[in-house]
């Protein structure tokens, strides 16, 4: 392993060539825990309206992780830092959409169960000028979703989403709890 970098205080990244010899699946640009339990990706986000962040919610075998990467040239993204999230992984997610801004991080996890689908929607909001919220918000829901075909649209102050049960669209509007989220987003735009 070669030019490692740590990106928080408990994450760190290294890049593997084939001169290594390591027994990963892909080499590249890998991160680990400090015990260095392998962090895998799972959703990836292009957040604010561009394509020059990249934002991607990985996991280890305990917790999610929010890795941000920044554009380098027309096809590569270089890894600035990882940091571990309060969302709560549940067991044996079959599926999840993930989206991340300034103000807030949300994943839906789907988990199959028979012909329905239990699927949860967490949001946390990202700590701003000394305002900490270390509450995660949840909404939990069983619907029939016949193909996991789920989207998640986040805006400010609400998340949309949408899915299809016995050929109906169905559209989900979660107001977020944020009372004073002009507030907050005036601290970033």
């Amino acid at each position: 392993m070669r030019n490692c970098q740590q990106l928080s205080s408990i994450v760190y990244c290294c890049l593997i060539t084939t001169d290594d010899n390591i027994s990963f699946v892909g080499k590249g640009t890998h991160c680990f825990r400090q015990n260095y339990a392998n962090l895998t990706p799972v959703a990836s986000f292009f957040g604010m309206d561009n394509a020059e962040e990249l934002t991607e919610l990985a996991q280890d075998d305990y917790k999610f992780y929010i890795c941000e990467y920044l554009r380098d040239s027309k096809h590569r993204f270089l890894l600035q830092e990882c940091y571990e999230t309060a969302l709560i992984k549940l067991e044996k997610f079959s599926y999840i959409k993930f989206c991340a801004n300034p103000i807030y991080q949300a994943v839906i996890q789907l988990n199959n169960v028979y012909t329905n689908v239990k699927w949860q929607l967490q949001v946390t909001y990202t700590s701003t000028n000394e305002i900490i919220d270390n509450n995660i918000y949840i909404v939990d829901s069983v619907d029939l979703i016949t193909n996991q075909q789920i989207t998640m649209i986040c805006s400010p102050f609400i998340i949309d989403i949408y899915f299809i049960s016995n050929n109906i669209l169905v559209h989900y509007a979660i107001d977020l709890p944020k009372i004073d989220g002009e507030t907050l987003i005036g601290n970033y735009f």
